[in-house]
């Protein structure tokens, strides 16, 4: 099973409820008080930056695609520490449930190419009931022979994309994710050395991805959409990645990702 967007982007558009809506930068979302930021398109540089490290480049500013390992850990330890007392952080529709969410992880996986870490992603078969053709990062439900949200994100990525747990290195953790439809989602984050080799759950992933996290990291990379749901207003982010629409759930833990790296 795999944690995705709350709510299909086509069903809204069709089932009457309300359309999905583009909310315009500095523009703010009634029910989160989430400040708008619009998208623009990056220029990216062809030659290499200093020490061989690519950079893009932006009007007004050239920002180095370069975070390892430990700055990375060092980074999240903030998070991880303050993420019970953040519940809602990173979630961007309000809570329509009195009951606790439905524990669920998933992995934010990092693996260490040789131009900067790119973010490990998977996009869901066509075929499926729920969320079908969805982009998600691995994940699931919690079961009860998982010791912690951390186990349940390994045994997930390994039961959907066949990645062994002794190949990551778990660096920390993010903020809990609530979802709307009752999902309490636990991301942990992890670095993989390269070579992996990939063998995904064929009913259930048709590809499996990366995604540079610089691409992640950036702001102009995001979008912020509302939509009514249930009678609530609700807003999530998308990541418009080339040839992917990055949405939902899977948008608002990145984008929590990139806040706790200082983004």
């Amino acid at each position: 099973m795999e944690i995705s967007a709350s709510w299909s982007r086509t069903e809204v558009t069709t089932n009457g409820l309300s359309p999905v809506k583009s909310v315009r930068s500095g523009r703010e979302c009634a029910a989160t008080g989430i400040v708008c930021r619009a998208a623009a398109p990056p220029r990216v540089a062809d030659g290499p930056g200093e020490m061989g490290v690519a950079r893009r480049e932006y009007p007004g500013r050239t920002w180095s695609r370069c975070l390892n390992r430990d700055e990375v850990r060092e980074r999240l330890r903030a998070a991880c520490e303050s993420g019970l007392k953040r519940a809602e952080t990173g979630g961007m529709g309000r809570r329509t449930h009195d009951r606790p969410g439905v524990p669920a992880a998933v992995l934010v996986a990092l693996l260490a190419r040789e131009d900067e870490p790119h973010i490990v992603l998977t996009e869901r078969t066509a075929d499926l009931k729920a969320h079908p053709s969805e982009i998600s990062l691995p994940g699931g439900r919690m079961e009860p022979q998982d010791d912690s949200p951390a186990a349940a994100a390994l045994r997930e990525a390994y039961e959907e994309i066949g990645l062994p747990p002794e190949k990551v290195e778990l660096l920390g953790c993010l903020p809990p994710y609530e979802t709307v439809t009752g999902f309490r989602v636990y991301p942990a984050v992890g670095w993989i050395e390269p070579p992996v080799e990939y063998a995904p759950q064929a009913d259930e992933v048709a590809d499996v991805f990366e995604v540079p996290l610089s691409f992640v990291l950036d702001p102009r990379n995001r979008v912020l959409e509302r939509v009514v749901y249930q009678g609530h207003d609700h807003c999530y982010y998308v990541l418009p990645y080339p040839g992917r629409c990055i949405w939902g759930a899977t948008a608002g833990i990145l984008v929590s990702l990139a806040t706790a790296l200082g983004y």
